[in-house]
């Protein structure tokens, strides 16, 4: 595993961030699954982290917008693994991680400003957003489809980017 080191001017400190970053959306998944492909459990989110992890990497891409609240479910598994991480036993290699830091990259993600669309695409957002446009009046309550179909939003007020909802 490569890592970049990255500097701060001001005071010199310096963290080493994983050249390889693991994007958590999705992993959760929250209703983004079929009949016949069960919704992953908790245990099988973390194994996938602890995976990742063991390899080297250190920098997890992750932010508030990710469905099944896997931001959430990403920093109870950083937590947990804090003892870990900082043995050598717990990696493939012992040089991996060499700050024997886990590193989140969150950002606050505005994918698309409702008002200008007029629509809410198909496919590009959680249940969670689905529940607060209904609740909000923006959406229809009896929207349906919403993994497959885009879903008109007529009443949407001026600045209202999915994030921020």
């Amino acid at each position: 595993m490569e890592y970049v080191q990255l500097c701060n001017p001001t005071n010199s400190e310096c963290r080493r961030f994983s050249r390889l970053v693991m994007g958590t959306d999705h992993l959760a998944q929250a209703g983004w699954v079929s009949a016949s492909q069960p919704e992953p459990s908790i245990g099988h989110v973390h194994a996938v982290l602890d995976e990742a992890a063991r390899w080297g990497i250190n920098l997890f891409d992750t932010a508030p917008i990710y469905v099944g609240g896997v931001e959430f479910k990403f920093g109870k598994w950083r937590t947990e693994r804090q003892t870990k991480v900082l043995q050598d036993d717990f990696y493939v290699d012992p040089s991996l991680n060499p700050d024997r830091t886990l590193y989140a990259l969150s950002k606050g993600g505005f994918p698309f400003d409702l008002w200008s669309l007029k629509s809410l695409p198909a496919g590009c957002h959680s249940i969670e957003l689905i529940d607060e446009l209904k609740k909000r009046g923006i959406l229809s309550a009896s929207a349906q489809d919403w993994q497959t179909v885009t879903h008109p939003v007529p009443s949407v007020p001026p600045g209202t980017y999915a994030s921020h909802l």
